[in-house]
């Protein structure tokens, strides 16, 4: 299970579709696995609509944020941050290795 609350004071100039990274096992080796998770947004650009998603990322530490545009899922980038956007995710993800058993 994990947790993540972001609030962001500055959007900045990155490009490419927004990650979280640093969680702390490696995820298990699944392209395209979108995973349980509760998303909450709040100060989005405007046109970023709910639901939202994440999606795993295999063999890595790290996810992707999407939502739902025009019945399209479209990954987050740059332009869908304002510079005060809030991003809450909390869900769960398999792993590639259970530990202590």
């Amino acid at each position: 299970f994990y947790s993540v609350s972001l609030k962001l004071t500055a959007k900045g100039s990155s490009t490419g579709s927004a990650t979280i990274s640093g969680l702390p096992f490696t995820s298990k080796n699944t392209a395209n696995h979108a995973f349980p998770a509760a998303v909450v947004l709040d100060d989005m650009a405007a046109g970023v609509t709910q639901p939202s998603y994440v999606t795993n990322n295999p063999n890595t530490t790290s996810f992707g944020l999407g939502y739902l545009a025009a019945g399209q899922y479209t990954e987050f980038t740059h332009a869908e941050f304002s510079d005060t956007s809030l991003i809450q995710v909390n869900g769960n993800y398999e792993i590639s290795t259970v530990y202590g058993i």
